[in-house]
């Protein structure tokens, strides 16, 4: 396994919820999808969608494989009011004429570097990042919550020419398992080294770079939101 220090593992705290109501359990409703329409307000979020269970996640403008994920479960009645503790915000879900309006207020994203090969590293100052905005959101298919598309999108292999092998490379070679310097160039000598790191942890030796690869480099792209 890589050092520590090659890692960019994040610990994020666990949302603590206070709901307005029950929560939905069995009602077929909780399998909908809403999607912010693509024209809407494109200066503040890259793409917002919300569940029938209340199930949230967003991307922002410049950081677009970064998904920031939370749930804020919906009562019976398709609403839905959730404070997070430690002055982490808040965050109201209203269903009504098949649209779905997500009103959140000073929602906080915690203090953390955040490690990305699609955007670099970036860090949020000490008092985290608010997070304010009404949105109404369309009904959507199924696929559009299911994450397909935010992930990193990433898949080297030997003969690829990329930055993003760079930053592979510099984990590999803090781990020990790659000599020569890092470079833009996906060559054998890499190929040999993810394979070789991919034995260590117990995945298939493809030599290739994919997404379980990128996890368990410590290149993560799903971050949750809240105080404390």
């Amino acid at each position: 396994m890589p050092p520590s220090g090659s890692r960019a593992a994040l610990r994020w705290p666990a949302l603590l919820l206070a709901l307005a109501g029950p929560a939905l359990a069995q009602d077929p409703g909780r399998d909908a999808c809403y999607s912010l329409p693509d024209a809407a307000d494109p200066g503040t979020v890259e793409s917002l969608t919300v569940t029938g269970a209340g199930e949230i996640a967003l991307t922002l403008p410049g950081a677009p494989y970064v998904r920031f994920e939370f749930t804020c479960p919906l009562d019976d009645e398709g609403h839905a009011s959730c404070g997070v503790e430690c002055d982490g915000g808040n965050v109201t879900l209203d269903t009504e004429d098949g649209r779905l309006t997500a009103d959140f207020e000073h929602l906080r994203f915690e203090s953390a570097r955040i490690e990305s090969l699609s955007f670099g590293l970036v860090q949020f100052d000490a008092d985290g990042l608010g997070f304010t905005g009404r949105y109404q959101l369309d009904p959507a298919p199924p696929e559009a919550c299911d994450g397909a598309g935010q992930a990193q999108p990433y898949l080297l292999e030997p003969g690829d020419f990329y930055p993003a092998v760079a930053r592979i490379e510099s984990y590999l070679a803090a781990g020990g398992y790659l000599a020569e310097p890092p470079d833009w160039y996906y060559t054998a000598e890499t190929a040999a080294a993810v394979a070789a790191f991919q034995a260590e942890v117990g995945l298939p030796q493809t030599g290739k770079s994919d997404a379980a690869l990128l996890r368990r480099l410590g290149v993560f792209t799903g971050y949750a939101l809240g105080g404390c």
